[in-house]
């Protein structure tokens, strides 16, 4: 009798035990097989139990992976001294001031790199349209009045 995977019985027996022990032959000898070695070569070639295996830890992978909002939940409570280190004390100075650089590289600098660009980028604007209305104004012709500068947006 097959499962939705087309697992025998003893085969998902043997995937459980696989993912709680990592040892191949020994999942086999604990799921009940006769020859556990050459059962635990054959079910770790499978395509079924390796795709058990696969969707069995996704979620574990998924939880031992921070995600990017519990990094800056942890490095805001490292700042704010509400993490304890290994002894039961508060972090210390350095600690915090290291947490909250790292806080700052994910939002001010971010900001501040934006700024500078767009301060570069108008001032390249100013010297482009310089560039354009001299030979323009050389010719007699006046300079279109589609070339403006880009708006700065809140």
């Amino acid at each position: 009798m097959l499962d939705e995977y087309g697992l025998t019985p003893k085969q998902k027996a043997w995937c459980d035990f696989y993912i709680e022990s990592g040892n191949a032959r020994e999942a086999a000898r604990k799921a009940g097989y006769k020859y556990p070695e050459q059962s635990a070569i054959d079910n770790t070639g499978k395509q079924s139990c390796k795709a058990y295996i696969a969707m069995r830890m996704q979620p574990t992978e998924e939880k031992r992976i921070a995600s990017a909002d519990e990094v800056l939940q942890f490095l805001t409570d490292v700042m704010m001294g509400r993490v304890k280190d290994q002894f039961g004390l508060d972090a210390s100075l350095q600690d915090r001031i290291k947490a909250g650089q790292e806080l700052m590289k994910r939002y001010a600098v971010a900001d501040l790199r934006q700024q500078t660009t767009m301060a570069r980028l108008d001032s390249l604007f100013v010297e482009f349209k310089a560039a354009i209305q001299e030979p323009a104004q050389e010719a007699g012709k006046a300079l279109p009045e589609a070339v403006e500068a880009p708006q700065e947006e809140p």
